[in-house]
């Protein structure tokens, strides 16, 4: 799946939005930063989706506050319940949501020492795989993190989660448009829209963080069995490759 590419010129002219409001938007935390080329600044489809997100949410009624704090959660792995969260502070004004220290402090990760600014180090950060932390990486995933932080040589993990990145991306996206467009098919079809109101906002959002969950676990299931099947394929062959040359070792005596 290729990824479009724009200059803030371009950006602002395919979204409709003026190149100061971008840049105010930037400041804000409503819009991710953009990769830099030189002392160019240069945005992808990532950032459009964005700007019309943006300009989705104000046209409801969501203050920029709202909004960074939607991006917030969106970037810290959120589910669709606490998204959904947001608009019910605005479909019930006044009534202000209950929080914790834990809610309010961003998900720590795993440090890992690898060089940030290695190729490997950079490449981590640039897919979003990790976050700078001093001269180490900090990995939100902790089962990659985890893995990572004991091996001797976490470089070589890192490459293999590049080459998996790489190979998987087109295929996850695919998954994820297959799983969202399901449920926007079903939320549609039970609640006759996609955006909740004052009377359905919590079933709404519980069956949809339900569909989600069963959605990934679903996913995470059939990716384990392909997994399992590929392995076992891969080592038969390899096995019978020794015997067919004749390096199949001899059993112990």
């Amino acid at each position: 799946m290729s990824v479009n590419e724009y200059r803030l010129g371009e950006l602002a002219e395919i979204s409709g939005v003026s190149p100061r409001n971008i840049r105010a938007y930037r400041e804000r935390g409503l819009l991710d930063p953009p990769r830099r080329q030189g002392r160019s600044a240069i945005y992808d489809d990532y950032h459009l989706a964005q700007l019309r997100t943006i300009d989705e949410l104000l046209g409801r009624g969501f203050t920029s506050a709202h909004i960074a704090e939607f991006f917030d959660t969106v970037r810290a792995g959120g589910s669709v319940a606490e998204l959904l969260g947001l608009q019910r502070e605005i479909l019930r004004p006044g009534v202000e949501p209950e929080r914790d220290a834990a809610s309010a402090t961003s998900t720590a990760g795993v440090r890992v020492g690898i060089d940030p600014n290695g190729p490997e180090g950079a490449r981590l950060v640039a897919l979003g795989v990790a976050q700078r932390s001093g001269s180490a990486l900090l990995f939100t995933n902790p089962v990659v993190g985890r893995v990572l932080a004991r091996s001797p040589d976490p470089l070589v993990y890192a490459r293999v989660v590049l080459a998996l990145v790489d190979a998987g991306r087109d295929g996850v996206e695919a998954l994820a448009d297959s799983v969202i467009s399901a449920a926007e098919a079903e939320v549609v079809a039970r609640y006759g829209a996609l955006f909740p109101t004052p009377e359905n906002i919590d079933d709404m959002s519980r069956w949809i963080a339900d569909c989600t969950e069963f959605g990934h676990a679903v996913v995470a299931d059939r990716l384990k069995r392909a997994l399992r099947r590929r392995l076992v394929t891969a080592v038969s062959e390899f096995n019978a490759g020794l015997m067919a040359d004749g390096a199949w070792p001899d059993p112990p005596s």
